[in-house]
């Protein structure tokens, strides 16, 4: 399965969970998740907001329950997730990344985990 059709399942799914871990967040849609390695950034009406900065968990928090109308997977630039009145992005470049791996995407528990290292 080819990335876009690997990410285009969360399509229709909803936000249903983020998960601050040490270094990481997860997000997860019903089943799917996507684990940002890199900073995430919340993008919305109000503005651009960058994990960990003040306000942003907040921002991320409220992104759970909406529905995921569509994405943009920009190789090697960022995943552009569109949820409600907001956008989640991930970025994938060496810019705004720390470590050889920024995204990593699983459909299940017991899936393999789909990686994506720095472009």
């Amino acid at each position: 399965m080819d990335d876009h059709a690997l990410i285009g399942q969360i399509v229709g799914e909803q936000l249903s969970a983020v998960s601050f871990v040490q270094d990481y967040v997860e997000f997860h849609f019903d089943g799917p998740v996507i684990r940002s390695l890199a900073a995430p950034i919340v993008e919305d009406e109000a503005g651009a907001i960058r994990f960990p900065n003040p306000g942003s968990r907040d921002k991320l928090c409220n992104l759970i329950g909406q529905t995921v109308s569509s994405f943009e997977l920009l190789d090697g630039v960022e995943l552009r997730i569109r949820l409600g009145t907001g956008e989640l992005i991930v970025p994938l470049d060496a810019r705004r990344t720390v470590g050889p791996e920024a995204m990593h995407f699983q459909n299940s528990v017991t899936a393999p985990v789909q990686v994506w290292t720095v472009g």
